[in-house]
């Protein structure tokens, strides 16, 4: 079902490495995905039931990285693979620290090692859930993911109540999915959003300039901005209001748009450039007054416009 021409040689040589090392490994997630939809896989994570230490021990060009989701990225000169231990989901009484999760469900750490079967019931969306040995070239399978491809739908693996509780930030996965994939979003998951979707004002301003860049920078972001509208999640990501006025929403949807062309055309694009453009309303309505441009105000606005922002999404210094 997947050509193996398609899928990174370094990334098969790390699943055999780890194969024969008596671990199990699989690649798992988005290049899978993506390969059963048509689409050109491109990252290429692993799953195994190896330690990061033990990861580490295995691969000399390697190193153990985050506290949150400790995995480990394994590298050679050209690529760089993040190879990650499978989890339980579940509390260990006897290490409560390595699975946090705040007042409101989200979870903030997990470090708890598991089984094949047990993360894969721990990830978002059946369609993400899909584990390819290219060795064997066998998937398994434990949520009907291919079943959900095949019928082109994002289905939550478990309640998305309680899902969008541990990752508010799943809101604006399903909804990259849905219109990346051409997939209709569930009906259970359409109503977590609408339920839920006020969690995104919980997710620090660094992972959330990460789904902004995620969102529109992948040469859909009109698309996906408009269905951020229809689920009112566009105010967790920009502080501009396309439904304030007219040109608002014009110049909105054109910098997107433009945007998209350039990622279609293999242009340079940058997201302090698209983030400007975004914020252009929002700066024009702070220093205009009868139709006119009060030039001090506009520079004295800039900063308080660029902070406001900040508020929202990260906005790193070589962009700003």
């Amino acid at each position: 079902m997947i050509d193996n021409k398609k899928i990174s040689k370094f990334a098969i040589s790390v699943v055999d490495d780890l194969q024969k090392n008596n671990f199990q490994a699989y690649l798992v997630g988005g290049c899978v995905r993506d390969a059963l939809s048509g689409i050109e896989p491109k990252d290429f994570d692993i799953a195994t039931n190896a330690t990061p230490e033990q990861v580490r021990k295995i691969f000399k060009a390697s190193r153990i990285i985050g506290k949150r989701f400790r995995l480990v990225h394994v590298f050679n000169r050209s690529e760089l693979l993040e190879v990650a231990t499978f989890r339980s989901g579940d509390n260990d009484k006897n290490d409560p620290d390595n699975l946090i999760t705040d007042s409101s469900g989200k979870i903030i750490r997990d470090n708890i090692w598991g089984t094949l079967e047990q993360d894969c019931k721990r990830r978002d969306f059946t369609v993400n859930a899909l584990y390819y040995c290219p060795i064997s070239k066998k998937i398994e399978d434990y949520n009907n993911g291919l079943k959900h491809i095949h019928k082109k739908i994002i289905v939550s693996i478990g309640d998305p109540q309680r899902r969008f509780e541990e990752d508010p930030v799943r809101s604006l996965r399903a909804i990259r999915f849905s219109n990346k994939l051409n997939f209709k979003i569930d009906n259970p998951i359409k109503d977590a959003i609408y339920d839920k979707g006020h969690l995104l004002s919980n997710i620090s301003n660094a992972r959330m300039f990460d789904e902004f860049c995620k969102i529109f920078l992948n040469g859909i972001g009109e698309k996906n901005f408009i269905k951020l509208c229809s689920f009112n999640l566009n105010k967790y990501l920009i502080i501009s209001k396309p439904e304030k006025n007219d040109f608002s929403n014009d110049v909105i949807l054109q910098a997107l748009k433009n945007t998209d062309d350039r990622v279609k055309n293999q242009q340079s694009i940058t997201p302090g450039f698209l983030m400007a453009a975004l914020l252009w309303p929002t700066l024009l309505e702070k220093c205009s007054r009868d139709g006119e441009i009060n030039i001090r105000k506009f520079f004295r606005s800039m900063d308080g416009v660029l902070r406001n922002q900040q508020k929202l999404t990260a906005v790193p210094r070589k962009f700003s």
